[in-house]
């Protein structure tokens, strides 16, 4: 990446959640809310919206490690909507809240 990404770039990604998106999609005996692959899925979809921009050719943005805490569950039928924002960068590294 060429260009340099400012601290502060921001990113959005948003879903309805659906049945598919619940725990009880991947068993029955289980809630059905919001699951937490379903979660990260979304903050991907978040980190690679702000980071894009910054993309040049054909680079691309790609999450390898995570450190979350799933609070609150989110029921079906519910728009959820993940924003994201760049706090820090270590070399090649980003960290974002």
């Amino acid at each position: 990446m060429a260009k340099e990404i400012p601290i502060g770039a921001r990113g959005e990604a948003r879903e309805t959640v659906e049945f598919k998106h619940t725990l009880t999609s991947h068993h029955a005996e289980l809630p059905p809310i919001y699951s937490t692959p379903d979660m990260i899925r979304l903050m991907e979809t978040a980190a690679f919206n702000a980071l894009q921009p910054y993309c040049e050719g054909d680079e691309i943005t790609v999450g390898t490690a995570i450190n979350i805490q799933h609070a609150l569950p989110a029921a079906s039928a519910l728009a959820s909507t993940l924003k994201l924002c760049l706090n820090r960068l270590t070399g090649a590294s980003t960290c974002c809240a």
